[in-house]
């Protein structure tokens, strides 16, 4: 996990990580495994300016975490094996956002807003990845 500040208000994403390995048939063909699914969550922290002409928000500052669940051991053309992916990714969220909200209280969005916006992006990932491998 890693997090960064930011000037930019980068839409909540999730990302897979893609790792290419050797083929064991004779061919010796490169395929691509999914090993894992990076799951991302922002927390937007208002910069307050004061000095003697005005008193606001002059900018925001981004900070980001992000978790990275695990499938290398799970088949998604299975049902069980993607709920299972759905329950990692909400925990995955829930920590990030959990950590977010206690690292930077001041922030938003709300806990369960950070929660939900980083596991739909997450599972949209998985769902295109689902309906991929049906594709095949």
């Amino acid at each position: 996990m890693y997090k960064f500040p930011c000037l930019v208000f980068p839409a909540l994403v999730a990302a897979l990580v893609v790792t290419s390995i050797q083929g064991t048939d004779a061919a010796a063909e490169e395929s691509n495994v999914i090993e894992e699914i990076i799951v991302v969550a922002p927390r937007i922290v208002p910069r307050i300016v004061r000095d003697r002409t005005r008193i606001g928000v002059a900018s925001a500052v981004v900070y980001e975490l992000d978790a990275r669940v695990n499938i290398a051991d799970l088949d998604l053309s299975r049902s069980a094996d993607v709920l299972e992916v759905e329950g990692r990714i909400q925990e995955a969220a829930t920590q990030i956002c959990e950590d977010l909200a206690s690292q930077h209280p001041q922030g938003s969005p709300r806990m369960s807003v950070c929660i939900q916006r980083a596991a739909d992006d997450a599972m949209g990932q998985v769902q295109a990845l689902v309906r991929e491998l049906a594709n095949q």
